[in-house]
């Protein structure tokens, strides 16, 4: 259950993704950069929290 917990954030980064690629804004290409940006962020920092990655 804890891991459900921590994946929480890069879920939301996720549906943002998604969200911005199905939009028809027409700053479309500027919302997919700034939400894959925040994907591979909380891709990073999911892995940071999960322990994959260990800092020293």
């Amino acid at each position: 259950m804890n891991e459900i917990i921590k994946l929480i954030p890069l879920f939301l980064a996720t549906l943002g993704l998604a969200i911005a690629s199905f939009s028809k804004n027409k700053n479309k290409k500027n919302w997919l950069i700034v939400a894959f940006v925040i994907w591979i962020t909380m891709f990073f920092l999911t892995l940071l929290i999960l322990g994959a990655i260990k800092i020293s």
